[in-house]
């Protein structure tokens, strides 16, 4: 199974349709971070059930809640301990999608309008977030703003393929 992961607008389902196609296998988009616990577990069953097959994660609440969810005034639903316990068992191939430092969605359409803002307000801390649980969990970066993605984007499709055979499917 395969995780993409990343702040608003980093590119992850660009990414991960482009790998989808290449791979010819299916994915799944979870969205946005939900608001409220009970859309978070059920997200988190989905999520559970899909780490057994050979499928990409467009996120997956247990990350994306993590990160996101130090905006609300009472937290994340999830530990950061518990989440990353959780992604470590699952033992996916995790791809951070974190694009350079500069960039920032400009033009990205959310279903709330007040996301767009929150992203922009909160931008810094929402990578700070990333960056700090993604180097505990040794994800791949990519990074579809850089100068070097078609290279970068062949040997995450390698790294992919490799997941997938070692993995049975």
């Amino acid at each position: 199974m395969i995780i993409i992961e990343g702040i608003d607008g980093s590119g992850k389902s660009m990414l991960a349709k482009r790998l989808s196609n290449d791979l010819g296998i299916k994915r799944h988009h979870f969205g946005a971070p939900p608001d409220a616990l009970p859309e978070f577990n059920r997200r988190c069953n989905r999520s559970a059930i899909l780490f057994s097959h050979a499928i990409i994660q467009d996120r997956t609440p247990f990350i994306s809640e993590t990160i996101y969810g130090h905006l609300r005034p009472e937290g994340p639903f999830i530990e950061w301990k518990k989440s990353q316990e959780v992604i470590r068992q699952s033992n996916p191939h995790l791809i951070y999608c974190r694009p350079a430092n500069h960039f920032m969605p400009t033009q990205k359409k959310y279903d709330d309008p007040k996301q767009h803002v929150k992203i922009e307000t909160h931008w810094t801390t929402l990578l700070s977030l990333y960056d700090a649980y993604m180097v505990q969990v040794a994800a791949t970066r990519y990074d579809w703003t850089s100068s070097i993605e078609s290279i970068m984007y062949q040997k995450v499709l390698a790294d992919c393929e490799k997941k997938i055979r070692q993995a049975g499917f």
